[in-house]
């Protein structure tokens, strides 16, 4: 157990548990046409249904 500097404690996080945990990430951006009149035409899917965890000690790099 950590002590906060206020007094509480903070427990001990188990580590073999995730920092971060995604699961079902989905991502879209829309598209558009182009002149005057402009409307949506469709959808750029970025990520579609992306889960992962991140555990103490890993790095986790998104390039798009």
């Amino acid at each position: 157990m950590e002590p906060y500097s206020n007094g509480s404690v903070l427990p001990s996080p188990n580590p073999m548990a995730p920092l971060l945990s995604v699961r079902g990430l989905c991502k879209e951006f829309p598209v558009y046409s182009l002149g005057f009149r402009r409307r949506q035409i469709g959808v750029c899917k970025a990520v579609d249904n992306v889960s992962f965890d991140l555990a103490p000690g890993e790095a986790l790099g998104l390039v798009g």
